[in-house]
């Protein structure tokens, strides 16, 4: 079932940092799918250089994909954005991704930064 299928995409996502020590930007989210949530198909690159995905069903056959988004160049302003993919047939194909803009919230760049320490 779908929902066994994209929990893959977010398990990718998690578990292999734990192996890897690379910045999200130099991995790609994956998914596969499976019908029985035991055996799945090869994982093929759902977005490249991405991290952190959640997926949510909305309707019957729609779902949203949100993730963080590196797109290149390093700095630009559609570096380190939110962004969301749309599917309107369970999955099975999915819109360009599109980074998020929150009404006149600052940017990543824009925003002050916060000493940790």
């Amino acid at each position: 079932m779908l929902s066994k299928v994209l929990l893959t995409c977010a398990l990718a996502s998690a578990i292999l940092p734990a192996f890897a020590q690379s910045p999200p930007w130099e991995r790609p989210l994956m998914h596969a799918w499976s019908s029985d949530g035991i055996t799945f198909s090869t994982p093929t690159i759902f977005q490249d250089s991405s991290g952190v995905p959640s997926v949510i069903r909305w309707n019957e056959d729609t779902l949203i994909c949100a993730f963080q988004l590196f797109r290149q160049p390093m700095g630009s302003p559609s570096w380190d954005r939110v962004a969301v993919k749309f599917s309107y047939d369970n999955g099975a194909s999915w819109t360009a991704p599109t980074p998020i803009v929150l009404g006149d919230r600052p940017t990543a760049t824009s925003a002050p930064s916060i000493p940790l320490s």
